[in-house]
């Protein structure tokens, strides 16, 4: 019952992430393939080429966050006011 809930759990935080509802949780990626891994789906190297694929582009993609944020909080000022038109432009 308890490793059914784990597969449950690790699910879901997947299929969250995937659907942007989440953070995406590298362990939840791991407990999914090990899993694939014990069933025979696939096998132990593909696991370890899988797997550190995701660690890679996950850490590249926190780094990435982090910029962002920095660069959103200092965007949050007051927007200009924009400018009317005068009307039609003379050719």
């Amino acid at each position: 019952m308890e490793a059914g809930s784990k597969m449950s759990a690790a699910m879901k935080d997947i299929i969250g992430a995937a659907a942007g509802l989440g953070e995406f949780v590298v362990e939840s990626a791991r407990d999914l393939v090990q899993y694939m891994v014990r069933r025979g789906q696939m096998t132990q190297d593909e696991a370890d080429k899988l797997i550190a694929q995701v660690e890679a582009a996950h850490k590249g993609r926190k780094r990435g966050k982090k910029g962002k944020g920095a660069k959103k909080s200092a965007a949050k000022k007051k927007p200009a006011a924009k400018k009317k038109s005068a009307g039609k432009r003379k050719r």
